[in-house]
């Protein structure tokens, strides 16, 4: 008996002794980078150029770290990187893995910026993936923890002359909640104009079929806009949302181009509800003090409706008020089929001051 014990031992001792080496050697610098050699091969047989300076991994505590990736399109090699990361760092469960599902419990990314490049000619850097077939069932997946840290989001067309900036401070998803703050300091262009993009704040709620917005901001200049609702279902999407923005009128208008004198400041509230085909949307805007081109200290209130089913919009109410005098409106006007009916009423309107004016 003594001998087999002996014996067991001896092999049990021997088997973790070459498990110890085995994993020694899986360590080493020449099979990390065989390993990172053999990952590229796999990204690219699937349509992705990728490229790393570094692959670091202990199998131990099931963590992994890409130091220097980048992601290149193969269709458009001369085209910016789609995606750059100084470094990616994932923990994994070990035992989800051998359930067939990916958890991970932690991850890091420093200064990630993602890049979208639209070339004169339409092309663009985006990896174009091989048809893959459908797969059966769910996948098991979840993120305890990402940080995100610098970096941030750019889009290029140069077709449109088009171009935005937006710089981040840093991104944190803990299981479903999404929260993702700007760093300042971004700016969009059009056709040689631009105008600065103000912090971007968000605090998102991501469930297996539905994106709630507990509170979105961001400003345009001195243009702001706030979002918060729900959206259900992304295969056939059914909103419930509410907008609410303030316009800043002469920037804007210089922005888009116009050359028509516009001034002043213009709020909106803005609901979305239903499911998309069938989308209920009301509006109400309401400015003062405003001035498009000879016409000064303008008054506008309006409110109005679109039902997407019926494919009409409803100009409830429209009351622009000068001093030259107040026209009102009313409509319902038919998007596809269907009689449209318009009104509209003048009252206290001084013929002589319209005259001048025009």
């Amino acid at each position: 008996m003594t001998g087999r014990v002996r014996r067991a031992a001896w092999i049990g001792g021997a088997a973790a002794a070459a498990l110890v080496l085995v994993v020694s050697a899986l360590h080493t610098p020449p099979v990390r980078q065989w390993a990172l050699r053999q990952a590229v091969e796999v990204a690219r047989a699937r349509g992705i150029a990728v490229s790393a300076a570094a692959l670091h991994y202990n199998l131990a505590a099931m963590r992994v770290a890409v130091d220097g990736l980048e992601v290149r399109s193969p269709q458009a090699p001369d085209l910016p990187p789609l995606f750059r990361a100084d470094r990616i760092e994932v923990d994994l469960s070990l035992g989800a893995l051998l359930r067939g599902a990916y958890h991970i419990e932690r991850a890091a990314i420093r200064n990630p910026r993602l890049h979208v490049a639209v070339d004169g000619a339409g092309r663009d850097n985006l990896p174009r993936l091989p048809e893959q077939e459908p797969s059966e069932g769910e996948v098991d997946y979840r993120i305890a923890l990402l940080e995100v840290n610098g970096g941030g989001l750019r889009y290029d067309d140069e077709r449109q002359g088009a171009a935005v900036e937006l710089p981040l401070d840093r991104i944190t998803v803990r299981d479903e909640v999404i929260l993702v703050q700007g760093a300042g300091g971004g700016r969009v262009t059009l056709g040689g104009r631009t105008l600065p993009l103000g912090n971007l704040m968000a605090d998102l709620r991501l469930l297996r079929d539905a994106l709630e917005v507990k509170r979105f901001e961001a400003a345009l200049g001195d243009s702001t806009l706030a979002l918060a609702g729900t959206v259900r279902e992304f295969a056939a999407p059914r909103l419930d949302l509410t907008a609410e923005t303030a316009l800043d009128l002469a920037p804007l208008a210089a922005f888009a181009g116009s050359r028509q004198r516009v001034q002043g400041r213009l709020e909106a509230s803005i609901t979305a509800t239903g499911p998309v085909p069938e989308l209920q949307a009301r509006a109400r805007i309401a400015g003062r003090d405003l001035a498009i081109e000879q016409f000064e200290r303008l008054a506008i209130e309006a409110e109005a409706a679109y039902d997407a089913a019926a494919a009409r919009v409803r100009l409830e109410s429209l009351e622009v008020a000068a001093p030259a005098g107040t026209v009102a409106a009313r409509a319902d006007v038919a998007l596809k089929t269907g009689e449209s009916t318009a009104r509209l009423e003048a009252r206290g309107v001084d013929v002589e001051q319209l005259s001048r004016a025009f």
